[in-house]
């Protein structure tokens, strides 16, 4: 094949002879050598380009061909063939500094930039030469794609990367462009905040809702615990009115939410939508944000997502030395959630109980607060449970006890095991505000700062449950 190439002057007949040779001549220099007098002394273009891509299959590393190649880059006038030989030296030999030189300038070209840029992406993917000659602007909406494209497969986490398709997408109005710049985010910008930054503007800018479920799609995959991102995504997640963005969106939001904070934040801005006027009007919104709600609830503390729900994220600053205002806080916390209408508390200082059978202090001051006297006042624990099981049946609202021990009076030691016993036997809604521990009892720490909120929890769950 070789004495072919030298001999004939017939320019189909050499072309067919540097074909062979590219399939039998991997890495033999006389074959290598043969292509390279090809490349200096034909006279048609279409051989020499032919030439070049053969080299770039037999001639890895070889500097003969490496010379060639360089020399050609630096005298043709034919912008095809000087992308093809850029190409074909950056693949034998990768980061070659003639062919990067060769390739920038031919991304200004308007008709093989896009190429050029293609090759660059390819051939020393790190190389900051190759990066900042992707970051130029062209006019040229394919090259602007293809370097799009390609800077999604240069670096993830280069900054200068970034930020040139930020600058893609500030500049361009081509949608396909766009998109291409999103999905290139995706994949370089996990955690960046510029590139977080460019996706929320391209959710509240673009009128496309192809390239809105493209962003809200990689805000889920690199805005991981970013705020910005979840607050863009329960706006589009509220106005958008396709089916596909929305449910997107929502998977999103499932997949960035990292911290309770940000749970109960999620809950207190979708919480308004799962009502019956939205489930009638827009039930494919209410059923997004009951997904996303529902899975929230599975990771956050029911007290927590309870509070979010209500619109209430306040702690109760109580703790054990203000059990004494323990009735005022308690009848507080039910005004402003509303328990008040369907509950009636009675709050039992135990702290001066004497011996295990209190009954007829526990009487005493339940009729102190609101609960009907009688006649047969209850002697005993027996008698204080019928009284206790007729107030049940026969009240308009549900009533609760709660012990507690006022720690300010003197002798208070604690309940006696014998009538926490007792008490397990009551029905009804019963709870102890002590650092004591009884089966069948509930109890709350007053140590606890929380626990006012998470007795108000179990009340409402209770209520629920029964």
């Amino acid at each position: 094949m070789v004495k072919v190439l030298e001999t004939t002057e017939d320019e189909d007949t050499r072309r067919e002879a540097a074909k062979s040779l590219g399939e039998i001549g991997l890495g033999n220099q006389t074959a290598i050598a043969a292509l390279v007098t090809l490349l200096e002394t034909t006279e048609y273009e279409w051989t020499r380009w032919e030439a070049v891509e053969i080299l770039g299959k037999i001639g890895l590393g070889n500097q003969t061909a490496i010379s060639a190649l360089v020399t050609l880059l630096e005298t043709t006038e034919d912008e095809d063939t000087r992308w093809e030989a850029a190409s074909t030296l950056g693949k034998i030999d990768p980061g070659n500094q003639t062919a990067i030189s060769a390739l920038v300038k031919t991304t200004e070209n308007e008709h093989t930039g896009w190429e050029a840029a293609s090759t660059l992406g390819k051939i020393d993917p790190g190389n900051k030469t190759a990066i900042s000659a992707l970051v130029k602007t062209t006019e040229n909406e394919d090259t602007r794609w293809e370097v799009a494209s390609t800077l999604g497969k240069i670096d993830p986490g280069n900054q200068t990367s970034i930020s040139a398709l930020v600058r893609i997408l500030e500049t361009t109005e081509n949608k396909f462009t766009r998109r291409e710049a999103v999905e290139s985010l995706e994949k370089i910008g996990l955690g960046n905040q510029t590139a977080i930054a460019a996706l929320v503007r391209v959710l509240e800018s673009t009128e496309y809702e192809d390239i809105h479920w493209e962003a809200a799609k990689s805000l889920g995959k690199i805005g991981l615990g970013n705020q910005t991102a979840i607050a863009a995504l329960v706006r589009v997640l509220e106005i958008t009115e396709d089916e596909s963005t929305r449910w997107l969106t929502a998977s999103s939001l499932g997949k960035i939410i990292t911290t309770d904070e940000q749970r109960k934040t999620l809950v207190t801005a979708l919480q308004p939508h799962l009502n019956d006027e939205t489930y009638e009007n827009n039930f494919e919104l209410y059923e997004n944000c009951y997904e996303v709600l529902w899975n929230i609830a599975q990771d956050l503390p029911y007290p927590d997502f309870y509070r979010a729900w209500h619109g209430s994220t306040k702690t109760s600053p109580f703790g054990a030395k203000n059990l004494a205002q323990l009735p005022q806080s308690l009848q507080a916390q039910l005004t402003e959630t509303n328990l008040n209408q369907t509950l009636q508390l009675f709050c039992i200082d135990g702290s001066q109980f004497i011996g295990d059978d209190p009954a007829k202090r526990i009487y005493r001051q339940m009729t102190q607060q609101g609960s009907p006297k009688i006649d047969d006042k209850p002697k005993n624990m027996a008698d204080l449970q019928d009284y206790w099981d007729d107030l049940i049946d026969e009240n308009d609202k549900t009533p609760v006890l709660i012990f507690y021990q006022d720690p300010s009076k003197q002798n208070s030691q604690g309940f006696s095991e014998t009538f926490l016993d007792m008490l397990t036997r009551f029905d009804g809604i019963i709870c102890l505000i002590t650092d004591q521990t009884h089966p069948g009892l509930q109890t709350f720490s007053p140590q606890d700062q929380k626990f006012i909120d998470n007795l108000i929890v179990w009340l409402e769950r209770t209520i629920l449950e029964m």
